[in-house]
């Protein structure tokens, strides 16, 4: 949240990094370690694990790149039946009554 609330980027990416489960998960998604290293190499800004998978997600700071990574993922891992990919925007305006 404190990172949100500063618009601190390289504590937001800190916060996603993941040392301890996301090596011994990763094994069990097919294509994972090739597709985030294609991602990253693509300008993403990290490339993770969701709970304990099987979504990956990644970041980026312009539509462009966000088209690349998601063309990249759809590319680069084993076609899967329930496999598919979403750009999705930040909501800048939070919560709110209604």
């Amino acid at each position: 949240v404190q990172a949100l609330h500063t618009e601190n980027l390289p504590l937001l990416l800190a916060c996603f990094q993941d040392n301890l489960i996301e090596p011994l998960r990763s094994q069990l998604i097919p294509g994972f370690e090739q597709t985030k290293k294609a991602c990253m190499d693509l300008g993403a800004l990290n490339f993770n694990l969701s709970g304990s998978g099987p979504t990956c997600f990644s970041m980026t700071d312009n539509l462009q790149t966000a088209q690349s990574l998601q063309q990249c993922m759809q590319s680069t891992f084993p076609p899967q039946p329930h496999l598919f990919t979403q750009i999705c925007h930040i909501d800048e305006q939070g919560a709110m009554a209604i």
